[in-house]
């Protein structure tokens, strides 16, 4: 039965919540100046989004340049005559 009545109160608490935020917003709350905040913010996330894939794009292209290298490299020595020291 305890788990039954822990149930019943977190329906409650959820319940209260939802109730909390249905209740009407002032529509002077939000106001142009905070939609113009809004908005620049949401500008500023983008660049740094695209930022972010500028830089992840350069990784990449640093990563298949030292793949490239290393490959060259080992086929270099496959196909050389130099004896390993012992």
């Amino acid at each position: 039965m305890d788990f039954l009545d822990s149930l019943k109160d977190i329906k409650k608490s959820l319940e209260k919540e939802q109730k909390q935020s249905e209740k009407p917003k002032n529509k002077s709350s939000k106001s142009g100046v905070s939609l113009k905040n809004d908005l620049t913010q949401l500008g500023e996330i983008k660049a740094q989004i695209s930022q972010v894939d500028k830089d992840k794009k350069e990784f990449e292209e640093i990563f298949l340049k030292e793949e490239k290298l290393i490959d060259e490299f080992e086929n270099f020595i496959k196909n050389s005559d130099i004896k390993r020291m012992k």
